[in-house]
This record gives C-alpha cells, structure tokens and sequence, in this order.
C-alpha cells in the first residue's frame, strides 16, 4: 500500500473475508495491528485481533443487528 497510495496503515481487511493459510502467515509477519476476517464472532478483552471478526450488514441482516445493538433477542 505504501508503494502504490503513498501511506501505510496497520489494518488489513479481507475483501471476501479470509485468505489461504500462506497469506494469513504472510500477514502476520507483517507490521499490522488488525486483520479484520469475516469470521463469526465477538470481539472481547482477549481477541486475537490478527484474526478479527466482523459482519456484513446489509438489508438482510439488519434487524438482527439493531437487535443486537439494543439488546433484544433476535426472536424479538
């Protein structure tokens, strides 16, 4: 990134989520903070933020989401 938009940053995001065992060993030899994945789950105190999860949200999943955010259950 440094080479072609002249700055660095310390995150990476996956565009489709994760990449191949060989790119992620690549990655986190890297001087990076944060790998976002779209692997399922919640980031707590402990999160390996090499492997951070995240969700896509999108018409489809956003009543579960602003469920979540006002802590309803989904089934609410």
């Amino acid at each position: 990134m440094q080479r072609k938009l002249g700055s660095e940053t310390p995150i990476f995001t996956y565009p489709y989520g994760t990449g191949t065992p060989q790119v992620q060993a690549f990655l986190e030899q890297q001087p990076l903070q944060v790998i976002y994945t779209l692997n399922t789950g919640i980031v707590g105190r402990h999160s390996d933020l090499k492997s951070t999860p995240r969700v896509i949200i999108n018409s489809n999943s956003w009543h579960s989401v602003t469920n979540w955010l006002s802590g309803r259950k989904a089934t609410e």
